[in-house]
């Protein structure tokens, strides 16, 4: 049993919930994961995304320069996957990156992989298998609700 478990009961009676509800949906600091945050962020991506359409719609020389996170972002399933893979194999179980040297070596290449995939393949790998596996999933429900 872990070292706070015998005294949880204690914990749990002097604390006061109601508190507690409200402090995590009021706060916004960093990463607390309260709705404020969690809203802010979401209007921030948001905004960001919508920015990067607009000026890529317009501008064919940014959306040309911009093409590799574009490669990148096309395939997330993927990219990430080989990141926890990368992190695994350099730093061994458990282990994390503390050098800006090698989250940059890392970001680019995954960044010129993702690229150079997505100019002769197209779709990610991972991306492909769950597109795969949810036509098969779609096609598999479809003849069971028609037989029906």
């Amino acid at each position: 049993m872990g070292a706070g478990w015998p005294s949880y009961p204690e914990q749990l009676q002097a604390s006061t919930p109601f508190t507690h509800v409200i402090n995590a949906f009021l706060h916004s600091g960093a990463h607390p994961g309260g709705s404020l945050e969690t809203l802010g962020s979401g209007g921030l991506a948001a905004t960001v995304v919508g920015l990067c359409l607009l000026v890529t719609g317009r501008l064919r020389t940014v959306r040309r320069l911009l093409a590799p996170l574009a490669a990148l972002g096309s395939m997330p399933l993927t990219a990430y996957s080989a990141h926890v893979i990368l992190i695994l194999v350099i730093a061994g179980p458990g282990g994390g990156l503390h050098s800006m040297a090698a989250w940059l070596r890392m970001g680019l290449g995954l960044i010129l992989a993702c690229t150079v995939w997505a100019l002769y393949r197209g779709r990610g790998p991972l991306e492909t298998i769950t597109a795969r596996s949810a036509r098969a999933m779609a096609a598999g429900t479809e003849s069971i609700t028609t037989a029906g």
